[in-house]
Order: structure tokens, then sequence, then C-alpha cells
């Protein structure tokens, strides 16, 4: 697959590209205006992070995450986030941070 994105997204889709747990899957990979001074989310906070996000989304803990998210209408992933993002925004953060 191809994964792209700007600024912090560009930061996950090189993740996601090196990651040995899904580069395997990656094929391509767009980047834009990558924050590359920027460190990465600590992983446990990322964990917590989800963890909301899903919590915010309706996904039951436990649930199969894939199927309840293909479930969602596509327009409420966007929107979630942006309240994630919120809720957790913090000066010079470009992503959810704790």
């Amino acid at each position: 697959m191809t994964v792209g994105g700007q600024s912090a997204g560009a930061y996950s889709a090189l993740s996601l590209a090196l990651d040995p747990r899904t580069a395997e899957l990656v094929t391509r990979v767009l980047l834009e205006s990558g924050p590359f001074g920027l460190p990465p989310q600590d992983p446990q906070h990322a964990a917590e992070n989800a963890e909301t996000y899903l919590r915010l989304l309706g996904v039951q803990p436990g649930a199969d995450c894939a199927k309840a998210l293909r479930a969602l209408p596509v327009e409420q992933l966007p929107a979630t986030y942006g309240d994630l993002s919120g809720r957790l925004a913090r000066p010079g953060g470009a992503a959810p941070l704790r």
C-alpha cells in the first residue's frame, strides 16, 4: 500500500514504512513537509492516545477494532481525531502529546 502525509502525518507515514511490524505492507511513501525536528510520541503515550480515540469513537474495549472502525461513517474518523487533538494539544506540539 501507499501511505502518505503532511507535517505530522508525514512523520506517521514514515514511521509505518520503517516499523518492522508494518514495513512489509508499505510499498510507497509520500511525505510532504515532514516535521523531522520533532521527536516521535512515546509509545506508551501513543497507545493511551489511541485508546482515548477509540473510546471517543464509541469502540468498546476488546472489540475487533478494524471491524468497528470500518462500520463507522468515514467523516466521523477525522472529526473525532480533531476532538482528540483539541483535548491533548500542547503549545509547540504537532501531534497529540501527553
